[in-house]
């Protein structure tokens, strides 16, 4: 059994939460975090909450300096607690509710992505002013999970509505030998292909995976 195993199992063993649970010890985090910000110098991170909203878990990587991209307006007050900022945040969901999109520019989002001109127009209702984000649809030959049923435009123009375009983001797929290699602006979430670390100090948290509705 490995040093991080070992640990794991005796974070278990004395938290005992239910099952089925996720244990994350957050010095890795921190350490793959430094891989991926180090590989894009003069660029931030963006985590996608959705992949893990645990408080926890949040509140290491703000400290860390990442900005977050959220996917609704819960994800938003999770960002707010873990004390981001709402000019930390990017509204990457790309069918939002009016009500969200102007909750969340109240709370201080800035940044807005959108796939189609009809999202786009709703931005303009909405969030008048704010910064937005278009992302564009590609080829994705070699992912191991292709995106290209999500919703993307093919082609990108800037209509009316009074927004400040922040850049163009590829959304080829996961597991693409590609997904590194991306287009003018943040884009989507970065991802690190690393090998394990092994903290000096155990930090460890644990999350329930919640039922999908």
């Amino acid at each position: 059994m490995t040093t991080l195993a070992r640990r794991a199992a005796a974070f278990l063993d004395d938290q005992r939460p239910p099952t089925p649970s996720l244990v994350l010890d957050l010095d890795v985090v921190a350490a793959r975090y430094a891989l991926v910000a180090d590989a894009v110098p003069g660029g931030r991170v963006w985590y996608a909450v959705k992949a893990n909203p645990t408080p926890a878990l949040l509140e290491r990587l703000h400290t860390l300096g990442s900005a977050f991209d959220i996917a609704s307006f819960g994800e938003l007050t999770a960002c707010l607690a873990a004390g981001a900022r709402g000019a930390d945040l990017s509204f990457g969901n790309t069918a939002k509710r009016p009500e969200d999109i102007r909750r969340a520019r109240a709370a201080g989002v800035e940044l807005f992505v959108f796939d189609a001109p009809s999202e786009l127009e709703k931005l303009a209702a909405h969030a008048p002013g704010a910064s937005v984000f278009c992302r564009l649809a590609v080829e994705a030959d070699g992912a191991a999970w292709p995106l290209m049923t999500t919703p993307s435009v093919a082609e990108a123009r800037r209509p009316r509505t009074q927004g400040h375009p922040q850049g163009l983001a590829r959304r080829e797929g996961a597991g693409s030998p590609r997904s590194a290699d991306r287009t003018s602006g943040k884009g989507d979430s970065p991802t690190s292909r690393s090998k394990a670390w092994q903290p000096s100090a155990p930090r460890l948290t644990a999350s329930t995976p919640r039922r999908a509705r």
